[in-house]
């Protein structure tokens, strides 16, 4: 009887083990759901999530813990007096280090890049956690007896979580100063999930075994197998490692989406665009009797020199926007002078890419154009110049010089059409000449020493253009709406002296 005894309480001892190891994976599976919440809510940076409303209230203790330092571990530096991280003299020799290597030297505040992708979110770590403790009691459970070592991983892991647990109320209470509900919850999800591990510790049940006429436990049944345990262990990698890359992609996502709302607010505040403009210092850049110019009345007028790559297809579509958009607004008040700035390492020797390959070739039969006919055969050979993947050949030479000649043919019948035309042996020959590659050169050189980089690059009377302004329409119009102010009462416009924007 007693023996019977015994094998009833070891049996009841084992399904209150098994129910234990169920209640310890619903447990998880609560907290891994929790911290999918607050990394939303980190990500967003505010709670977030199904249970955003638990967050509410007057204090939104949620939002304070996550956007503070504490919210990624290890945590970030404290903020200086000016908001900066690590203080007025932290990170020096650092800073001195990029200015030297001459990069600027990078701040970061505790929301930012560094704290949210570099440093690991705390809610990302809960995540991670309580997925691996799923998968383990899931796929492992409560191991045979024989194999009760790997039970070892399950508990220590679980009194890792709890030590953070602790150490986070803490800090919430001793260094926040507030309370998130959702943290709570999670950290009290840890505790539970620690005892329920431990009660579903592996028992040695002989007797219940013999009592009901099975094979003893750790016998002819051992589990996990070898197989299963390191593929639990791969799974939980895996899922860290997925965790971790969809984070810091949706992370990237907020910040675009909150540099985006940025950017469409800047394009809705033309003047302060345009105070950010005059504020931009002015160059005298010189321009040449013989540069490709788009002209303008005389006078009273601006200047825009224009950097750019023939073979960019965001050149190209400014320039279709310059046409048919820019200049009517400005009524024959703006000056566009052409300079060469390709993105190719052949003649380019400060590109840092080869964008676009065929552009120096580009330049260069625009240039040899202009050497016979002038700005106006500059801006024709242009219009045919499309982004190709191809050199142009001998041939593609002699149809382009045909092609122009046939316009410039027309064009004298109605008696408009100039006197020159271009010979198309010449031209090959001076695309290839010393003369215009130094030329093209002499552009590059100037466009590096005023600090272009990328293409389109514009300068309205020696102040660079930024390049969120070359592509809004207020901008111009406000320009143009002082130029005729400025012609209308006969004063001169804001301009600097030399070749760029004075007048003629």
């Amino acid at each position: 009887m007693a023996a019977r005894g015994s094998a009833r309480g070891v049996s009841v001892m084992t399904r209150l083990a098994r129910m234990a190891v169920w209640f310890a994976v619903l447990l998880s599976a609560v907290g891994a759901f929790l911290s999918a919440n607050l990394l939303a809510g980190h990500i967003g940076g505010k709670a977030g999530g199904l249970l955003a409303p638990l967050c509410g209230g007057e204090s939104k203790g949620c939002d304070v813990v996550l956007a503070s330092r504490w919210a990624v571990f290890p945590p970030a530096p404290p903020e200086g007096p000016e908001g900066e991280t690590g203080g007025p003299h932290e990170g020096a020799a650092e800073q001195e280090w990029d200015a030297a290597d001459g990069k600027a030297p990078q701040t970061q505040t505790a929301s930012g890049e560094v704290a949210r992708i570099r440093r690991v979110p705390v809610a990302l770590l809960g995540l991670c956690y309580f997925a691996y403790m799923t998968a383990w009691l899931v796929f492992v459970g409560r191991p045979s007896w024989d194999r009760r070592w790997w039970h070892a991983l399950p508990t220590l892991l679980a009194l890792a979580g709890c030590g953070m647990s602790a150490w986070f109320i803490g800090v919430m209470y001793r260094l926040i100063g507030a309370w998130c509900p959702l943290c709570l919850a999670a950290h009290l999800v840890n505790f539970g999930l620690l005892l329920l591990v431990v009660l579903c510790r592996p028992r040695r049940d002989k007797a219940s075994a013999a009592a009901h006429g099975s094979p003893p436990i750790g016998v002819s049944r051992p589990h996990p197998t070898l197989r299963l345990s390191t593929a639990v262990l791969f799974l939980g990698a895996a899922l860290c490692a997925s965790g971790w890359q969809l984070t810091a992609t949706a992370t990237l996502r907020a910040e675009n989406r909150e540099l985006s709302a940025a950017v469409r607010k800047l394009r809705g505040d033309v003047d302060m665009v345009l105070l950010a403009h005059y504020q931009q210092p002015r160059h005298d850049i010189p321009v040449r009797q013989d540069d490709p110019i788009i002209p303008a009345m005389p006078g009273k007028r601006m200047t825009l020199v224009l950097f750019s790559d023939l073979q960019c297809p965001q050149c190209q579509k400014f320039e279709k926007k310059l046409a048919n958009e820019i200049l009517p607004m400005f009524e024959l008040h703006l000056r566009v002078v052409f300079k060469h700035f390709p993105i190719c390492t052949e003649c380019n020797p400060h590109a840092k890419t080869n964008l676009h390959p065929l552009a120096c070739e580009a330049a260069f039969l625009a240039e040899a154009a202009r050497m016979q006919g002038g700005a106006l055969a500059f801006w024709k050979v242009r219009g045919l110049l499309k982004p190709q993947s191809k050199p142009w050949t001998a041939q593609d030479v002699i149809r382009i010089a045909d092609q122009i000649n046939a316009e410039l043919d027309k064009l004298d019948k109605a008696g408009r059409g100039p006197a020159w035309r271009l010979d198309p042996a010449r031209l090959e020959r001076d695309r290839h000449s010393e003369a215009v590659k130094a030329r093209v050169l002499e552009d590059i050189e100037l466009g590096k020493s005023l600090g272009v980089e990328a293409t389109p690059t514009g300068f309205v009377n020696g102040r660079q253009v930024d390049r969120l302004a070359m592509d809004l329409a207020g901008f111009w119009k406000q320009l143009a709406g002082q130029i005729k102010q400025v012609h209308a009462a006969s004063a001169r416009p804001d301009e600097p002296a030399g070749g760029s924007g004075s007048d003629e």
